[in-house]
């Protein structure tokens, strides 16, 4: 079993700009090394939108000696969302084979086009399912859409001669739906490109956003037949960085319901702590010291001007306790080297007016990645020893999921364990409100009665 920290949101970081600056890109590149080196069982990889930001792979790719591998998103998402920006005539298609292109040349691993089973009926939000619903009716087109989409991305990779490998991502209302979906893609692809597929993602748009959907998704992936050569299911679980949403997936990793497993996460959380003022720690600093305990998010105070931060004046541009203690947290990871004036100055002052002032951008590099690494690092050690020890993954569940359903949980290893705990606990964590799903049935469209 090996976890895969793939960390979105690079721009936060800054790291597109690092082909620019050699220097910078060699203290990155060991500061990497450095901090997740010798991480037991995690590895430590970027991701970047092939669409949205098409010239990161070029630019990331500095950072190919120091990542576990370099993961490109289709933009789909984007493309959908922006479709009203494209100029007139747009061809969808030829966006989707430059999305390719880029795949084949830059990345290592790339997120295919999932073509989305969900009707929404009105104003609606990421974390909103209330005015959407599960396309039942239509799934299978949109299955093979999504199937053709993986075919083509593979027959550019073959003709790059590429190395990249598409991750498919399943969408379904429930565990027949996602197996259809996953049968589809592979009835679609030649059987003798199936080994090209790096892996699946399971989608989370037609079945809900709750802890309960949490839930769902985690077990419906332990029963996807998707294995490489050597029996490995190849997992990536999309857009997660709090360890509450990780619960079910740590649970089914320890009772070895995935077997033999490689499992990725993505997540902006911690990369754009930098700039939110957010940083993960275990435990606290208390009097210079580390005392060890559960992780939590930290905030820490950001100048509201870059114009207010001079260093060695008082006030608002002096850094705070907040500071001593992100430093000390750091330095028991990465050895900063500078002052608390000069790593609040790096954290809240822009590169240009950085390197006007000092003439170089190493030092301002490495404070904010590090800041952002030892954040990711905490995050890591704290799933690790939640994998490791039951008891404590155990304490955690039960804070998250009504009554002892997270400890029965434990007990789910196939179909018919997963259906009697969902007949079991599916009504509580509705009516906990622990379930946010989509609905299967189309709204029935109101009649307007004419009465004159």
């Amino acid at each position: 079993m090996k976890l895969e920290y793939v960390a979105s949101g690079t721009s936060f970081m800054q790291l597109a700009k690092l082909k620019e600056h050699p220097e910078a890109a060699a203290v990155v590149n060991n500061m990497f090394a450095d901090i997740f080196g010798d991480q037991p069982g995690h590895t430590f990889s970027i991701l970047y939108n092939a669409w949205a930001e098409s010239s990161y792979g070029e630019k990331l790719s500095v950072l190919k000696p120091s990542i576990h591998n370099l993961h490109a998103d289709s933009g789909g998402l984007q493309m959908v969302t922006l479709a009203h920006k494209l100029p007139k005539g747009t061809n969808m298609n030829t966006l989707r084979e430059e999305v390719y292109h880029n795949q084949a040349e830059w990345a290592d691993v790339g997120m295919c086009f999932d073509e989305i089973p969900v009707v929404t009926t009105g104003a609606s939000d990421r974390n909103d399912t209330s005015n959407r619903y599960f396309d039942r009716e239509n799934r299978h087109k949109y299955a093979q859409q999504t199937a053709d989409n993986v075919a083509r991305q593979i027959e550019v990779f073959k003709e790059n001669n590429s190395s990249c490998k598409p991750f498919m991502i399943c969408q379904g209302g429930d565990l027949e739906t996602y197996l259809e979906w996953i049968d589809t893609i592979l009835k679609t692809v030649p059987e003798g490109d199936h080994h090209r597929i790096g892996g699946v993602a399971m989608g989370g748009a037609a079945l809900g956003t709750g802890p309960l959907e949490d839930i769902q998704k985690a077990f419906f992936a332990s029963q996807v037949p998707v294995r490489d050569e050597n029996g490995k299911l190849h997992l990536h679980v999309l857009g997660v960085g709090s360890i509450t949403r990780m619960i079910p997936y740590l649970i089914f990793l320890q009772n070895g319901s995935y077997g033999n497993v490689h499992m990725s996460y993505d997540s902006t959380t911690h990369s754009r702590g930098v700039e939110t003022g957010m940083y993960y720690i275990r435990g606290e600093i208390r009097n210079g010291e580390h005392i060890p305990g559960p992780g939590r998010t930290m905030n820490f105070t950001r100048a509201k001007s870059a114009d207010s931060v001079v260093v060695g004046e008082p006030g608002e541009s002096c850094p705070d306790l907040q500071y001593d203690i992100l430093m000390d947290d750091i330095n028991r990871v990465y050895n900063l080297g500078m002052t608390k004036e000069r790593f609040h100055e790096c954290l809240n002052v822009p590169t240009v007016p950085y390197m006007e002032k000092y003439g170089e951008l190493s030092t301002w590099y490495t404070a904010r990645n590090a800041l952002c690494c030892v954040s990711i690092k905490n995050f890591m050690d704290e799933l690790e020893e939640l994998i490791n020890d039951k008891d404590k993954l155990l304490q955690l569940a039960n804070k998250r999921y009504p009554g002892i359903s997270g400890q029965q949980l434990f007990d789910v290893k196939d179909i018919d364990s997963f259906n009697a705990w969902m007949d079991r606990w599916g009504g509580i964590f509705k009516e906990k409100k622990k379930s946010k799903s989509i609905s299967h049935t189309k709204p029935v469209e109101e009649i307007q009665l004419d009465f004159t």
